[in-house]
């Protein structure tokens, strides 16, 4: 049980919870005053504790949870419910949802009382949390070219509780439950289709959870379809679900759905990327492998170049890169000395928080010295500097942080724009412009998302210094050097024809725009062309050059229309082959 204490206080408090934050607070405040800062297993544990029942008060003081607090007892009752679940909650969530889904799985979540002493009742109160964090709002679609011929979703949690707690509990299940965090079991239980589908997945399709990725491949691509650019289910096909696909096919999109939704009605969990490459948009899959360890990049075509991908946290609803994802996976987080000051981290964000500067910044400068890699105690360590303006403290900062993340570009990059654009804003125009400079150097040819991002800040901060045409040099470096990745330099390339016309260089940019697309043309796939032609037009629209921008949009209606030619033919010989397989059928 937590400490007594607090138990004991809330309990009492029902009429007056803000005694309750208060007192947590204040004891909160004293107790890291009093504890020494010494990386022991004593000291951790004791902040651990501290940092639960903190968050804990916070949580009560941040939501009417009057109506709640039976199940708030309920989970006190049990350590290890009441850790899970303070552990795992954020700030999007919706507490009151969540707690009312709790309620209405408490029932079964209940030891149920057995004939022989030799059973136990399994626990699965994570899978009942992973639910109510992911239920606790309505369900988006996976992706958003499912067409119009969707299932209705009116799965309610508790129906997702009993296909997966049955599913655990038995031999079908492709992972093994004990094996599976709440952060695990998030991405199993966004499920959001009847249980029907889930059923059908659990009894047709085959294979080991490890293998799992092969579902994506064993879908035959619609080559007619992309052909005709039809990028949403068609109606033909009929309604949008895991049979019709593994029947008619599909594009990327369609492969990764079959493949995440079929493992996750088998209990695996598993992502859905997409991201951009040299071909525009294309879908993927993620699975779990291990604890900690997760395969990304399943059906993610290494000749595209697709440099990052992103899929979306069930629980927030926030994007979340494959390298954020390879980050968190990091073994070195499994060391005991980070284990130790994770909680000396989590701490440090609180009682900044709280404005105890002066304690936040020595537990962030103690989790720095002992577990670099924490990214959290740098943030805190960060805002403090800044808050105090302390310049010279920054530059050291900023060194430091370069050096101890040179091994992990995503982190790199985002602190060399920061620490430039903080050089800049202090007049050292000079220095700031060689540090963007040199990060997109070394980024240039392996990540052209990270070149993107130092290319697009460095534009910027020349166009802040009024050096335009300075700016609009680096936007175009950075295109004609990335011009291979035809889609991915798009963006910039529309951002650019845009920066000319803001600063009256709509021939200069229109030159530059047409170079490259006499470049790119017979090079692009067919998928993107039309992206590129449009660019082009724009180009010629902003600077007056209205008989080429005409004669653009000619050669777009052209290539349109034999595309919808193709379509029909397509149509008509895969009618003719339904046709055939129909007469052989009878």
């Amino acid at each position: 049980m937590p400490h007594k204490k607090y138990h004991s206080l809330f309990i009492s408090s029902e009429d007056n919870t803000s005694v309750f934050v208060e007192r947590v607070r204040q004891d909160y405040l004293k107790s890291c005053k009093a504890l020494s800062l010494k990386l022991t297993p004593e000291n951790s544990d004791r902040l651990t504790q501290l940092n639960r029942q903190y968050k804990f008060a916070k949580l009560i003081d941040g939501n009417q949870l009057s109506e709640h607090r039976g199940t708030l007892l309920w989970i006190l009752e049990s350590e290890a419910h009441w850790s899970e679940f303070i552990e795992n909650v954020k700030p999007e969530d919706r507490i009151p949802n969540v707690l009312q889904i709790l309620a209405d799985l408490r029932q079964s979540l209940t030891p149920k009382k057995v004939r022989y002493s030799r059973k136990k009742h399994t626990d699965f109160f994570n899978l009942a949390l992973a639910i109510a964090l992911v239920w606790d709002k309505p369900r988006p679609k996976i992706h958003g070219q499912m067409g119009r011929r969707t299932l209705p979703s009116t799965t309610q949690p508790i129906e997702l509780y009993e296909y997966f707690s049955v599913l655990y509990d038995s031999s079908k299940r492709k992972v093994r439950y004990k094996d599976l965090t709440v952060k695990d079991l998030i991405f199993v239980v966004n499920t959001p289709v009847p249980v029907s589908e889930l059923q059908w997945a659990l009894k047709n399709v085959r294979g080991s959870g490890k293998s799992w990725g092969k579902k994506y491949a064993s879908i035959s691509y619609d080559t007619p379809r992309l052909t005709a650019n039809e990028y949403s289910w068609p109606k033909y096909n009929g309604s949008y679900c895991l049979e019709n696909i593994e029947e008619h096919g599909g594009i990327c999109v369609d492969q990764a759905y079959f493949a995440v939704m079929t493992g996750r009605a088998c209990g695996i969990p598993t992502m859905y990327f997409s991201g951009n490459g040299k071909s525009g948009g294309h879908a993927w899959m993620g699975l779990f492998v291990d604890e900690n360890e997760w395969v990304t990049d399943v059906g993610k075509y290494a000749s595209n170049n697709y440099a990052v991908g992103h899929t979306k946290n069930p629980q927030t609803d926030k994007k979340i890169s494959n390298h954020e994802l390879e980050f968190s996976c990091n073994k070195k987080f499994r060391k005991i000395v980070y284990v130790k000051s994770a909680p000396f981290s989590v701490a440090s964000q609180f009682l900044l928080n709280e404005q105890e500067d002066k304690l936040a910044y020595a537990y962030s400068a103690l989790v720095i010295k002992s577990a670099a890699l924490i990214v959290g105690a740098w943030d805190v360590k960060e805002s403090i500097l800044f808050s105090r303006k302390s310049n010279e403290g920054l530059k050291a900062f900023f060194i430091k942080k370069l050096k101890v993340f040179r091994d992990y570009p995503d982190i790199l990059v985002e602190a060399e724009t920061t620490y430039a654009k903080f050089l800049s804003d202090l007049g050292d125009t000079k220095l700031a412009d060689k540090i963007y400079k040199k990060s997109y150097d070394k980024r240039d040819k392996s990540r052209t998302d990270l070149a993107q991002t130092t290319a697009l800040a460095r534009s910027k901060s020349l166009e802040k210094n009024k050096n335009y045409e300075d700016a609009a040099e680096v936007l175009e470096d950075f295109i004609y050097d990335n011009r291979q990745e035809h889609a991915q330099v798009f963006l910039v390339m529309s951002y650019y024809i845009d920066f000319c016309k803001r600063y009256k260089m709509e021939k200069d940019g229109c030159r530059f725009i047409k170079k490259c697309y006499y470049k790119l043309k017979n090079e692009v796939d067919a998928l993107v062309i039309l992206q590129l032609m449009d660019l082009m037009e724009r180009a010629y629209t902003n600077a007056g050059e209205e008989r080429y921008a005409a004669r653009i949009r000619k050669d777009v209606d052209k290539i349109i229309e034999k595309k919808q030619e193709q379509a029909a033919r397509d149509k008509k010989r895969d009618k003719r082959r339904r046709d055939v397989d129909d007469d052989d059928y009878d």
